[in-house]
């Protein structure tokens, strides 16, 4: 983790956001929805033949137990990397009083969260809502506390850190698409107003915590390469989401990939159709922050002249890529058998493609 560590803020320093890595090769109580059940306050899950379940002990199990030591430990690498950095006199925590963000970590979204762990009858979590509510509210009591700890590490007791939240199963929940454990049900839609409201508590539980949220839609189907009245996932407008869990001094941020749409089956290379990136003008235009999985393992000058393309044929200018942040493609972030030059190189391509932007529009 150490090394690991030190990669990320050695390639993604400032102006750019490094964040909490995640090891593969370490297993089950390493993953983000480890980390997310270790996030927990007076909520209690163990591990069972099907995944995590929801216990009524009222005592951490073993599996818990262990996700939560991991975390720690990985948390106490941070603070390691971080005062090494210190004694030398090296990286700078940038904004680190309130301004910009300068770390990241992701969990599992609360529905998305609800949905892969279990009551203790077996099924589903998603399938009670008050289940799905203290799921909620245990994971929101015990970010704060998380969220101290990691100041303290980086050394910063007013920097700001964002929490991103991952929500590949917003679209299957919302169309009532999540099997039963039977396999023989579907387990009841919950509505997209609901769905809203349950964001926006999120969202502004975050905000008061002091961090800056981000909400991870990949993995969940866009309508459309056009911009309709109800642009967005099926069944949950995104405009109307913005406005939802978008504050006055915070305004909301998406993660998602104008290349995924359903509305055609031809294959086109990522960067190349603007149709597709008009929800993008539509939200930053809501007043949004967009964050683009766009980055792949072309050339980065390839790349960042097919994205200043598309940008200027949508009529947007160099001031409103303020609102943009720059991640790398899906497809390559999740590949988890590339070795660690291969993820360097990765962070490096993302960080290189940032800089000619800013200096292209400038």
């Amino acid at each position: 983790m150490v090394d690991a560590l030190h990669r990320v803020r050695g390639e993604l320093g400032d102006p750019h956001l490094p964040f909490l890595p995640e090891l593969p090769h370490r297993g089950w109580r390493a993953t983000t929805l480890a980390r997310t059940i270790a996030t927990f306050d007076g909520l209690h899950a163990e591990g069972a033949s099907y995944g995590w379940r929801l216990t009524h002990t009222g005592t951490a199990s073993r599996e818990s137990a262990l996700a939560y030591a991991t975390y720690e430990s990985d948390i106490n690498a941070l603070a390691d990397v971080v005062g090494q950095e210190n004694s030398r006199g090296g990286r700078s925590n940038g904004n680190a009083s309130g301004g910009e963000p300068i770390f990241k970590i992701q969990l599992t979204g609360v529905y998305t969260l609800a949905a892969s762990i279990y009551l203790p009858s077996g099924e589903r979590a998603i399938s009670d809502p008050g289940a799905t509510r203290d799921i909620r509210e245990s994971l929101l009591a015990g970010l704060c506390e998380r969220l101290e700890t990691l100041r303290q590490a980086l050394d910063t007791p007013d920097g700001r850190i964002t929490v991103q939240l991952n929500e590949p199963d917003l679209h299957r929940i919302i169309a009532g698409s999540i099997p039963t454990v039977s396999g023989f049900r579907r387990i009841r839609s919950i509505p997209a107003p609901t769905v809203m409201e349950g964001l926006r508590a999120c969202a502004e539980a975050i905000t008061d915590c002091g961090a800056s949220p981000v909400l991870n839609l990949l993995g969940n189907t866009l309508n459309g390469s056009h911009i309709p009245a109800a642009a967005g996932l099926k069944g949950l407008n995104l405009l109307e989401l913005v406005q939802t869990i978008g504050g006055e001094d915070t305004p909301a941020a998406l993660m998602i990939d104008p290349d995924a749409v359903s509305d055609t089956t031809m294959l086109v290379p990522p960067l190349s159709d603007p149709r597709r990136f008009e929800i993008v003008a539509a939200l930053i235009d809501a007043g949004a922050r967009v964050w683009l999985p766009v980055i792949g393992d072309t050339p980065v000058p390839h790349q960042v002249r097919a994205f200043w393309r598309v940008w200027c044929e949508l009529g947007l200018g160099g001031s409103q890529l303020a609102h943009v942040v720059l991640t790398e493609r899906a497809e390559t972030a999740g590949n988890l058998s590339r070795d660690v030059a291969e993820a360097t190189a990765a962070m490096a391509r993302t960080a290189e493609a940032a800089q000619a932007l800013a200096e292209l529009s400038g």
